[in-house]
């Protein structure tokens, strides 16, 4: 959608709670948060999902990598972001040494996206 950007995110986390159905330990969180491409334009979005660590027999954390699953919603934006809006969700792993991977699928839409150039006379 924009190339390389930079982002601010603030992330609240619930307490964890361990799922006997699945013998995983889960942990609830909410983000909200901006991106910003290199020359200044901007998007504002919210987040919630979980993240799912696995546990072993005696119910010790199996190491990383961990499941995140998430939805997401852009609620507008600055520059060629003005207006935007979207939703969708977020499939990703948490590695355990500070980096992650993640594919989000949905739907975005910008002011004007739907227009069609005019053309030249």
């Amino acid at each position: 959608m924009s190339g390389r950007y930079t982002g601010l995110q603030q992330i609240h986390a619930e307490p964890g709670q361990y799922d006997p159905g699945t013998h995983t330990f889960q942990t609830h969180f909410t983000v909200t948060g901006t991106f910003t491409e290199a020359n200044g334009d901007s998007w504002d979005f919210t987040s919630e999902g979980v993240v799912i660590v696995p546990l072993d027999a005696v119910g010790a954390p199996l190491p990383p990598p961990y499941a995140v699953h998430s939805t997401w919603e852009d609620v507008g934006g600055t520059g060629r972001f003005a207006g935007m809006t979207g939703h969708g969700t977020g499939e990703g792993l948490l590695y355990g040494d500070g980096t992650s991977s993640r594919i989000d699928s949905g739907i975005v839409s910008t002011v004007g996206s739907n227009r069609r150039p005019s053309a030249e006379l």
